[in-house]
């Protein structure tokens, strides 16, 4: 894996992280339709098979949540901290805006002052310190 994918796995620990809230907004708000008041508990029985079921769908949506929101915590720490690693401060705050920050490079030059070729080229430059600091960490 290069850097750039190395770095881009952030992005998809967020998106697994908005997919299972969503879903968890869905099966809580398809409760409320069934008049399933949120967070009520109810006993096994036949009469309520249909809502035990639904709860507990949605207690496995809660911990799936749960596990990526964990998982993407984990990963931003890391790359975060590759990301510090780099010697040059304008890299560190290009790879932190476009990665991190999920920033354009539109975005990245007015929040850094840089030009957005200046940003480019930063960039470039951080791949390239992310790239031996992996192969760094690997050894």
């Amino acid at each position: 894996m290069n850097a750039k994918e190395y770095l881009q796995q952030l992005s998809y620990y967020q998106d697994v992280q908005r997919n299972r809230q969503d879903i968890l907004n869905e099966l809580k708000a398809s409760s409320v339709a069934i008049g399933l008041p949120e967070g009520e508990k109810i006993k096994k029985s036949r009469k309520n098979d249909k809502m035990s079921e639904h709860l507990h769908k949605i207690e496995c949506a809660r911990e799936d949540l749960q596990k990526a929101l964990s998982d993407a915590v984990n990963m931003q720490l890391e790359i975060i901290g590759v990301i510090e690693q780099i010697p040059n401060k304008g890299e560190r705050d290009v790879l932190r805006a476009r990665y991190v920050y999920n920033m354009s490079y539109q975005e990245v030059s007015r929040h850094t002052g840089y030009s957005e070729d200046h940003a480019k080229t930063l960039h470039r430059k951080g791949l390239q310190a992310v790239e031996k600091i992996l192969r760094k960490n690997k050894t």
